[in-house]
């Protein structure tokens, strides 16, 4: 079952510039030119990205527009049956794929990048998988075409107990000048 949880923070970003192609043969939003966020500030607190996102209800009381974006963010899986690991932070969305992506993945991903930059009104979109799988040259390659940029291991965007050696990380930084 897919876990949501939402951190209330504000980081404080410095933009870059960065070129990706304008219109997106997909249509809608994604793969158009977007803004670079340099992190200036402590990076997002827990991710947990590759224990499956364990808590369930990790619902932050404190901020309406959070929870409501939340409960977007559960309308969306629900309606879509999305079985992947999906966790709200704050601006960013944290996608963790499946080992056996099933036919349509591609384009449910795709409605995802649209949901979480129209909707949701996420700052960026961070995708992981298993470094050993088998078609992973492929899903990198997929993800560049759509936008998506390797994240090192000694990114600032996320914290370093986050980071799991055996993960590949790819970041998709949505414009917020829409």
């Amino acid at each position: 079952m897919p876990c949501i949880e939402i951190q209330s923070s504000s980081d404080v970003m410095n933009p870059a510039a960065v070129l990706t192609p304008k219109v997106s043969a997909e249509g809608g939003s994604v793969g158009r030119r977007v803004l670079a966020s340099r992190h200036t500030s402590s990076p997002i607190q827990s991710l947990e990205i590759s224990q499956k996102f364990a808590n369930d209800n990790n619902i932050f009381d404190g901020d309406e527009i959070l929870k409501k974006r939340n409960e977007e963010l559960k309308e969306f899986i629900d309606e879509h049956n999305l079985l992947w690991s999906i966790k709200l932070r704050s601006d960013s969305l944290y996608v963790e794929l499946p080992q056996q992506l099933n036919d349509g993945s591609k384009e449910m991903f795709i409605s995802l990048l649209e949901f979480a930059d129209d909707v949701l009104r996420c700052k960026h979109v961070i995708v992981c998988f298993n470094k050993t799988r088998s078609d992973r040259a492929a899903l990198v390659k997929t993800f560049m075409f759509l936008g998506f940029h390797v994240l090192s291991l000694d990114n600032t965007l996320m914290a370093s107990n986050d980071k799991q050696e055996d993960q590949l990380y790819m970041v998709y930084i949505i414009d917020s000048d829409g």
